[in-house]
């Protein structure tokens, strides 16, 4: 499996959500166990010694409601092959409390990743990238 960038962008006083469709995975099948995990960090945290990095700011684990994770939304069937919806969700109390840099009102830059795994596929990076906190002048 090779991880493929894909930067985020999510407003700081609002739930963040995002889908992602991946192609060729029925991962509601019985025993497909699909495991998933994404993490958020400052880049500054990512490596700061040999023993791993520092914790995240969040933690995005495999959830089945909405709460804050990562959901198995589904699976649709185009032509025989299987493609299974997964959904990110931050509620709106996490995205307040993502950390600020900089100036006051600056936008804020962290890093993510998801892994993935499955009964056939073996434990790996599925995404990566930037995770930009923007801040809007609409505080609620």
């Amino acid at each position: 499996m090779r991880p493929v960038r894909y930067d985020l962008r999510a407003n700081r006083y609002v739930p963040f959500v995002q889908s992602f469709d991946l192609e060729g995975y029925d991962l509601t099948a019985p025993g497909a166990a699909p495991f998933f995990a994404a993490q958020i960090r400052s880049p500054q945290s990512v490596v700061v010694a040999d023993d791993g990095p520092t914790e995240p700011v969040v933690n995005l684990p495999l959830v089945t409601t909405d709460d804050t994770g990562i959901r198995i939304m589904g699976v649709r069937t185009e032509n025989g092959v299987p493609t299974t919806t997964i959904r990110l969700f931050i509620d709106q109390l996490a995205m307040k409390a993502l950390p600020r840099t900089g100036e006051p009102g600056d936008d804020v830059r962290l890093v993510w990743d998801l892994q993935f795994a499955s009964v056939s596929v073996v434990k790996g990076y599925l995404l990566f990238g930037d995770f930009l906190v923007l801040e809007r002048a609409t505080y609620t």
